[in-house]
């Protein structure tokens, strides 16, 4: 549904400042009753009844400065964990922010920073005590 012109927010709100009511004025005007009140309030809390900027999702955790700063790491020294490069920028922000910041940037990375586990399976230390209690 498409957002009501101007011209009919300014009619609206005058025929509410006039005293009528606002299903008096919605009936009127073929708009809802909450409208009318949602005018009303929106010139009480800002001075004006046109609409308000629509904005979309969370503000980005990490500003074009950090970005292009991490970005121009990266590029510099490739064999960086992404701990590392989170370290070195002192970024506070998790490691996964910093994997998704390259991924935009076109980066590709490596599966793991070492293989430090054993090739031979899992392992465990067993009890001295293997047998039922004497």
């Amino acid at each position: 549904m498409a957002a009501y012109s101007s011209d009919l927010r300014e009619r609206v709100f005058e025929a509410y400042q006039s005293g009528l009511s606002s299903p008096q004025v919605a009936e009127r005007f073929g708009v809802s009753a909450p409208f009318v009140r949602k005018l009303a309030l929106l010139h009480r809390r800002y001075g004006s009844i046109e609409r308000r900027p629509v904005t979309q999702g969370r503000k980005p955790v990490l500003d074009d400065k950090q970005r292009d700063r991490l970005i121009e790491l990266a590029g510099r020294e490739p064999d960086l964990t992404l701990a590392e490069m989170k370290s070195r920028l002192r970024l506070r922000c998790c490691e996964t922010t910093v994997w998704r910041e390259l991924k935009k940037a076109g980066f590709s990375f490596k599966r793991s920073p070492s293989k430090l586990a054993s090739s031979s399976g899992k392992t465990s230390r067993q009890s001295a005590n293997v047998g039922p209690a004497a």
